[in-house]
């Protein structure tokens, strides 16, 4: 009888143990999921469409493109503020350079720096104007595409995809 209890036990506490591995693994695939999704629009600026990924919580805005690898020719990060300011940008965590593009709350651009080095940081680099929207391509995108202060862009959202 006490052998049998043992093995009761034994097979309880087992079925706890994976019980418990099986929930933590869903919260964190749950975690996992909703930091994946990601909102997307097309922003386009001298018949040139750019693919940009939104970042439009302070969360998002901190973290930028710090930490990827590269991005894409038509690819690029879109800085969404709710008040225009002098929307200061440095490079930190990055490792490719980038041009940065900030554009004012009637979707002009306002300002262009080019091929701005991760060596750099901690550089900060800031519009000449209050903007409200900042675009982030990679370096040499704004002198391929003749992207200039006064141009228009046309902001397009394309929804939520999950990364």
């Amino acid at each position: 009888m006490a052998n049998k209890s043992k093995i009761n036990k034994e097979l309880f506490f087992a079925f706890l143990l994976i019980a418990s591995v099986i929930f933590v693994f869903f919260i964190l695939l749950r975690k996992e999921d909703r930091g994946s999704m990601r909102q997307t629009a097309t922003i386009t600026i001298r018949d040139t469409a750019i693919s940009v990924e939104i970042a439009d919580t302070s969360e998002k805005r901190a973290l930028g493109l710090g930490g990827r690898e590269a991005l894409g020719e038509n690819e690029g990060m879109f800085f969404i503020f709710e008040q225009p300011g002098y929307h200061a940008f440095w490079m930190r965590n990055m490792k490719f350079p980038l041009d940065i593009i900030w554009i004012d709350e009637n979707l002009t651009i306002a300002h262009v720096q080019e091929n701005i080095s991760p060596d750099t940081f901690p550089n900060q680099y800031a519009p000449d104007e209050p903007v409200q929207y900042v675009l982030e391509v990679q370096a040499g995108f704004a002198e391929t595409h003749g992207i200039t202060t006064g141009d228009r862009a046309e902001f397009r959202r394309s929804g939520t995809t999950s990364q």
